[in-house]
């Protein structure tokens, strides 16, 4: 009966040392379980408004990409109608062109690789000339 007794009093000590490890699992547990469902969470959240983002984004480039295109379907006339026979008049031209139907700065490159600009500025553009007869 001692023997009964004195292992009754060993698990009597051990029994809060015991308790304090499972209740210790079981918060750590919980905070792995809390903690994977909130960054499963976040994960879906942000792949959900970056995927809004590039929809939205998307939308917003094919829009301009129509308009400016749309734009450039007038500059031809425009150069025919103005009898364009100069630099002098084909940067006016731009200029006219830019000023009415775009805000950035427009730019016509001939077949040697000079490029004109709205805003004026005269360039050669080798390389492109290059690139596109290739």
């Amino acid at each position: 009966m001692t023997a009964k007794i004195k292992s009754e009093r060993e698990k009597q000590r051990f029994a809060p040392v015991i308790t304090l490890l499972l209740i210790i699992l079981i918060v750590l547990a919980l905070s792995v379980g809390v903690y994977t469902l909130v960054n499963r969470t976040l994960v879906e959240s942000n792949i959900e408004t970056m995927t809004e983002m590039a929809v939205h984004d998307t939308v917003s480039l094919t829009s301009i990409l129509e308009d400016e295109w749309e734009s450039l379907e007038v500059l031809p006339s425009m150069l025919k109608g103005n009898d364009v026979r100069t630099e002098k008049q084909l940067l006016d031209t731009l200029r006219i062109y830019n000023e009415h139907y775009t805000k950035s700065i427009t730019m016509l490159v001939d077949e040697n690789g000079v490029c004109y600009r709205s805003d004026g500025v005269i360039t050669q553009m080798p390389q492109l000339v290059e690139r596109l007869s290739q």
